[in-house]
């Protein structure tokens, strides 16, 4: 009887085990899915690049200041901004990953900016990210000097 038992309560916690949500790892989302799309006309993927990011974006300025905005106004809005200012494409140089709990990481990173009639520069930016309805979604982000966070 005691077997019989074991059996049943098992049965019924085995579907419970089979539909944990696998969270992909957050290093390969962003080395091969986002900083992909800004390495050759970014500005023919910002709808795609707009899926990265959660509604709202929260910004925290050097100065201490925090904006939240809608990620369009976030980022659409910008990179037709750059574009304009000869703005063509950004390359990322080096990643470091820090995964908080299952859910939540940030991410340093380096990009080389290229320009039609500028050399190259870098820039450096820190992101957080929370894996929210089945999808990593980037939520919060900031400048950050490259030297003094090691890029």
């Amino acid at each position: 009887m005691k077997a019989r038992q074991f059996f049943l309560i098992t049965l019924l916690f085995l579907p419970a085990l089979g539909s944990a949500e696998t969270i992909p790892d957050p290093g390969d989302w962003y080395r091969n899915a986002y900083a992909p799309l800004w390495e050759s006309e970014p500005a023919q993927h910002v709808e795609e690049l707009l899926g990265f990011y959660a509604e709202t974006v929260e910004t925290h300025s050097a100065g201490g200041g925090v904006v939240r905005e809608n990620r369009r106004a976030w980022l659409a809005e910008p990179m037709a901004q750059w574009q304009a200012e000869g703005w063509l494409r950004s390359k990322m140089t080096e990643l470091q990953i820090d995964q908080l709990n299952p859910g939540t990481a940030s991410f340093k990173a380096r990009w080389v900016d290229y320009y039609q009639s500028a050399e190259p520069g870098d820039s450096c930016g820190w992101y957080l990210a929370n894996w929210m309805d089945g999808k990593w979604q980037f939520t919060t982000y900031t400048d950050i000097d490259c030297a003094k966070h090691g890029l």
